[in-house]
């Protein structure tokens, strides 16, 4: 007969850990994806206060913010996709 020692307290601590690990995965998941909405935002707006102004440098400032946006966007989605 072999006799199994099994450790119910360091099972059940390895889960909590486990579980608060990841709880605070998922918390910041949704900070980063609350800032990267928020940037891609604020891109966009900057985007609009370019094309409004009349400026020699317009287009490729324009080309510039929209590869950010572009850039924030593929990042979120691969965010919310993990």
């Amino acid at each position: 007969m072999v006799c199994v020692s099994f450790d119910f307290e360091k099972v059940f601590q390895d889960q909590v850990y486990t579980f608060k690990a990841s709880d605070e995965r998922k918390h910041q998941v949704q900070q980063l994806t609350e800032k990267l909405k928020q940037e891609i935002f604020d891109l966009e707006q900057r985007i609009e206060q370019i094309v409004t102004a009349d400026s020699c440098c317009r287009e490729s400032m324009i080309r510039t913010f929209r590869t950010m946006v572009k850039t924030r966007k593929q990042l979120l989605k691969q965010l919310i996709e993990k």
